[in-house]
């Protein structure tokens, strides 16, 4: 079976829905009878829906594979609702930890959050505090730092504070590309 080719109109007035544009979805919306043939179309959306963000975005996924790593530091560069859901992911850490039989001391995160005069301003100096912050704190061998949608819309030039500290902390540092509005679909 061959890959449908997607089409895109770009004369159009409206871009084309993330689950369209990069033929993926988290939900589908028929019988399981369906699913076979919809699959073999290339479609397995629910095409009843809008696009939803509720289901999670990458930043998500990111997440939770860099607070995986031992002895390491997360760093959300954003607003800080982006990381309101790492309060349950606490729990997951120290348990797949001890399933690994790893110590973990759950989650260990900042944020840098970006208000609206930072979204104007730029929030380089921000994240260039947190990350001072956080090898100040906690000592850590890896700092993650997750760039959200915000710094990645409005153009900051995070990577550049990132890569000016890299050769002055002593943990590596490491920035995994992550906001939902240019990250590659996990699903």
């Amino acid at each position: 079976m061959s890959t449908p080719i997607l089409e895109v109109n770009f004369n159009a007035k409206e871009p084309q829905t993330r689950e369209v544009s990069r033929r993926t979805g988290f939900a589908f919306g028929g019988c399981t009878r369906d699913m076979t043939s919809c699959a073999q179309k290339g479609c397995l959306i629910n095409c009843d829906r809008t696009f939803t963000q509720g289901a999670g975005c990458q930043m998500m996924v990111s997440t939770l594979i860099s607070f995986s790593v031992k002895d390491s530091v997360v760093i959300m560069h954003g607003p800080v609702g982006c990381g309101s859901s790492s309060h349950i992911i606490d729990f997951s850490v120290k348990a797949y930890g001890t399933a690994r039989g790893v110590k973990m001391s759950g989650a260990r995160w900042f944020s840098t959050n970006l208000t609206e005069s930072d979204v104007i301003g730029g929030g380089e100096e921000k994240l260039k505090q947190t990350i001072l912050d956080a090898e100040r704190q906690f000592r850590p061998t890896a700092i993650f730092i997750l760039m959200t949608c915000t710094p990645a819309i409005i153009g900051a030039d995070s990577h550049e504070v990132v890569n000016r500290r890299q050769g002055e902390s002593g943990a590596t540092l490491g920035p995994p590309p992550c906001p939902g509005c240019k990250a590659q679909v996990f699903s």
